[in-house]
């Protein structure tokens, strides 16, 4: 009888456990580091793995929120709608029939308020991302090693941004904010910027959006990273991850607002193509932020940036 308790009790310590339950949660940490960060202002889950894909998006988002709940105490439940992914993960919600009826079959599980990561199936997952990086083209890996260094700074999907020591603290001065509220509303990293609270946008217009969201760009890039000409291809991204509309007239959507962006389209032939951001621009987007965040703009700029 001893020897079949002991038995039961060994079987039940190897093979039992929770759905919810996980023993490999420090390196599963370790894994998502580079995947996920969890904004602990508004708690939530910013994706910065460089895979757009739904298949991959939509579980790497629940990882987070499954996290951000069994151990970090920062959501009650880490399910999500279809909802809340169209809105988190900025994707129309269409677009996730068929992603999810695939990840169902695996890491996914249907509950009452959504769906969830099994957690038995996070490493698994993680292993597999880790194990399918992507490489760059070696013709350009190539091209990278035989260009010098740029002498003026500009970015593109080849080159990293780094953060001035006091980048933030130079665009909070000039947008006149904490720096703890510019985080609520912008989210950066050693080599990039991201948008978290897009509503202080609150125009509905294409174009509107296409600007506003483009100075909000170029004014984080010039004060926080020291860049003063953005690439056009590297400004659409940003704007395509927002889930911005017709991306392909931005250029021609821009050119009717010379006042607020220079649009730098480099020698004749050349296929280099750069916004720059005015000083009305600067104060047309700090005058919405403040406007959003609740703080006060000087009479003579506002109505300077509305004219």
């Amino acid at each position: 009888m001893k020897e079949d308790h002991d038995l039961k009790s060994f079987a039940a310590e190897a093979l039992v456990r929770s759905k919810d339950e996980f023993s490999q949660d420090k390196e599963i940490i370790e894994k998502i580091k580079d995947k996920i960060v969890i904004i602990k202002e508004n708690k939530q889950v910013e994706i910065v793995y460089g895979d757009s894909r739904p298949l991959i998006r939509i579980p790497l988002y629940l990882i987070g929120k499954f996290i951000a709940h069994k151990i970090l105490d920062m959501y009650d439940d880490p399910s999500a709608d279809i909802e809340e992914l169209s809105q988190k993960l900025n994707m129309p919600s269409q677009a996730f029939s068929r992603p999810i009826g695939i990840l169902l079959g695996d890491i996914l599980e249907k509950t009452d308020k959504g769906y969830k990561v099994r957690a038995f199936k996070i490493l698994a997952f993680l292993n597999s991302l880790d194990g399918n990086k992507i490489e760059k083209p070696k013709a350009v890996q190539r091209r990278q090693k035989k260009t010098a260094a740029p002498s003026t700074k500009t970015t593109s999907e080849e080159t990293q941004l780094s953060l001035k020591d006091s980048g933030i603290k130079s665009l909070s001065e000039f947008l006149k904010i904490d720096e703890h509220e510019l985080r609520k509303i912008m989210f950066f990293r050693e080599n990039d910027v991201r948008m978290i609270d897009t509503k202080f946008v609150s125009s509905t217009d294409t174009k509107e959006r296409q600007l506003d969201f483009s100075l909000a760009h170029l004014l984080a890039l010039k004060y926080a990273f020291d860049l003063e000409k953005c690439p056009a291809s590297f400004l659409r991204n940003k704007l395509k991850m927002l889930g911005i509309e017709s991306l392909t007239n931005l250029t021609t959507n821009l050119h009717k607002y010379p006042k607020y962006i220079i649009h730098d389209a480099g020698k004749k032939g050349s296929t280099d193509n750069y916004f720059l951001i005015t000083h009305p621009g600067e104060e047309k987007i700090k005058e919405i932020i403040l406007k959003y965040m609740g703080g006060n703009v000087d009479n003579d700029k506002t109505q300077g940036s509305n004219n």
